[in-house]
């Protein structure tokens, strides 16, 4: 929703005086279609300019032009002066309250912008999670299937051998023994290789599963570091939110301060108003004596 410009006495004042100087009414309608804005501002510092100008048509039907003039002016200067202080003031605590703001507003979305990462962390720890678990699964796999072959090597060298030797006693059997032996001592090499090659990706394995263990353990540490800064962040945050109403209060405290400064030029208005009767109330005694003593002097 678009906001409505601000406007101040002044802008007002003018507008109502030269509706006033053109021979039309100053009313609110009339002001508020010169000058914009809203009408309840227009209206209060209408309902001001008429109080000010009541007080000084009174003073300007007892008092002579020049010294109306004159206190016209001062008055006009006086009640300036106090609302330009009034508005600085204001103006300067809004704009301390707005920075504070703007402070909050970014390291609120500063904080917001970490979170998705503390997830993306969270997600990776179980991934990993569930690659160890496959890696173990994977060496208990091979340890099994590596003794099953040495149970079949075993089993099956055994048989062989007792079969040649029962149908075979002649030279052609020692020579079959031989070529057995041969046989064997080669089986024998192929075994050791085989189980060389499988300690060996079974030692892979148990590194492979010692580094994923690692790298759990690591991440986990780092998850909670991370449940740490999360609840770190989340305390900062509820801090910057109570500092922005503790920011939010102290701009309605600036408001309210206005107000009041509003409600002490009103409180002036009524003393320049007393100030000014008990002038015209002087200046009549003081005509009066002079009639008399020129009267006196004249017998």
């Amino acid at each position: 929703m678009p906001r409505i410009a601000s406007i101040d006495y002044d802008v007002v004042a003018k507008a109502a005086e030269q509706l006033q100087s053109q021979g039309l009414k100053p009313t609110s309608r009339a002001v508020q279609e010169k000058v914009g804005g809203s009408m309840t501002t227009v209206q209060r510092h209408l309902q001001q300019w008429r109080q000010q100008n009541q007080v000084i048509d009174a003073v300007e039907a007892e008092l002579p032009a020049s010294f109306t003039a004159s206190l016209k002016r001062a008055f006009n200067e006086e009640i300036k002066k106090a609302r330009d202080e009034a508005v600085r003031e204001v103006q300067q605590e809004l704009e301390v309250t707005r920075s504070e703001c703007e402070a909050l507003e970014s390291r609120n979305e500063e904080l917001e912008q970490k979170v998705p990462a503390w997830e993306s962390l969270s997600a990776e720890r179980d991934k990993l999670t569930g690659q160890v678990t496959e890696q173990n699964a994977q060496i208990d796999r091979l340890r099994t299937e590596l003794e099953q072959l040495r149970q079949e090597l075993t089993s099956a060298r055994l048989e062989a051998a007792q079969e040649r030797l029962q149908s075979q006693r002649d030279h052609q059997l020692a020579q079959t023994l031989q070529q057995e032996r041969t046989g064997l001592k080669q089986a024998s090499v192929e075994e050791r290789n085989a189980r060389i090659e499988a300690e060996r990706q079974l030692a892979s394995a148990d590194a492979e599963r010692t580094s994923l263990a690692n790298q759990l353990n690591q991440l986990s540490a780092r998850y909670s570091d991370l449940e740490a800064m999360r609840d770190r962040l989340r305390e900062e945050l509820d801090q910057e939110r109570s500092a922005r109403a503790a920011a939010d209060e102290k701009a309605n405290a600036a408001r309210a301060r206005a107000d009041d400064l509003a409600s002490r030029e009103q409180v002036l208005n009524v003393r320049l108003m007393d100030a000014l009767a008990k002038a015209t109330r002087d200046d009549g005694s003081q005509t009066s004596t002079t009639s008399v003593l020129g009267a006196d002097q004249r017998k």
